[in-house]
């Protein structure tokens, strides 16, 4: 565990994924320990034991030992999200398998039974069962496989709920060891830079409060992508003839086009209020029609 913190030139994401190497040795222990007993089972000779209390009682203290501290480092692995506290978790309750299986043949021959083979073959079965979820999980993180389903909603719904975001274009996320990776695509309603950046900052940190253990979020934020572009021109009259005066042109011609084929999909001739304004016409009639062509409608300067 300790290892997995070092960070170098050569391994500048970390070795965290040293934690999952850990994992998948122990399960692969633990597939042999199965591969034991199962071969102890099927082609050992029947022995018959000699069964005293005091045996008795040292299986079942061997049992509850390594039953009680798989649970207290069950819980640290899960809380500090390591996968080598996990795997060694699972290893220790190998041991708690073994001793049941000794501890019911020995009952079991106290009362003139032999069970011992076909307890031993379904342990064989719970003891590969857990290998198999411990090879399966720390591959994933191996071959850099995506974050589950239910981390990942998470995610979307974090980044969504910012009011600057007008679209997620996908979002994805990978384990390394205890740690997460999130990346994510968006388009913002933002034209600066400065505020561009300032709502990658915030879905960061938002990112960071939903999900625990999040080593880096990489956010690749676009402007929202224009598909209509709105154009104005001064008019002298309703006919639409150009008028070369813009502050003194009586009407503006708005017109709506589609930037992937030319269509015009929307024209309109609105009057210039500011027309007979005896100073800084040009001023008032460019507040007044930026704002038919941004679509606010204002058509009145600010204080």
């Amino acid at each position: 565990m300790k290892l997995s913190q070092r960070r170098s030139k050569e391994f500048p994401y970390g070795l965290y994924k040293v934690e999952n190497v850990v994992a998948v040795g122990v399960a692969l222990l633990i597939f042999f320990t199965g591969y034991e007993i199962a071969r102890e089972a099927i082609l050992a000779s029947e022995r018959v034991a000699i069964v005293r209390p005091w045996m008795l009682a040292g299986v079942v203290a061997s049992a509850l030992i390594p039953l009680v501290f798989s649970h207290f480092q069950m819980r640290a692995g899960r809380e500090a999200n390591s996968p080598a506290l996990v795997a060694d978790a699972q290893e220790y309750r190998i041991h708690v398998f073994s001793s049941g299986l000794v501890l019911a043949a020995l009952v079991a021959q106290q009362l003139g039974f032999r069970i011992d083979r076909a307890a031993a073959l379904i342990i064989v079965l719970l003891v590969g069962k857990m290998g198999w979820e411990l090879l399966s999980d720390g591959m994933r993180v191996l071959l850099d496989a995506s974050l589950d389903a239910d981390t990942l909603q998470r995610i979307r719904e974090v980044i969504q709920a910012q009011p600057a975001v007008a679209r997620l274009v996908w979002v994805t996320g990978r384990n390394a060891g205890r740690y997460r990776f999130v990346e994510a695509e968006v388009q913002l309603r933002a034209r600066s830079l400065e505020k561009a950046h300032a709502v990658t900052e915030a879905m960061e940190r938002a990112i960071r409060q939903a999900v625990p253990h999040v080593d880096r979020v990489l956010i690749h934020a676009e402007p929202l992508a224009r598909t209509e572009v709105r154009y104005a021109a001064p008019l002298d009259d309703l006919a639409g003839h150009i008028s070369e005066h813009f502050g003194e042109a009586p009407y503006f011609g708005l017109a709506t086009v589609r930037q992937s084929d030319g269509e015009v999909l929307s024209q309109e001739v609105v009057a210039n209020p500011h027309v007979s304004v005896p100073k800084a016409r040009a001023c008032y009639a460019l507040w007044s029609g930026c704002g038919k062509i941004l679509g606010h409608g204002q058509t009145t300067l600010p204080q």
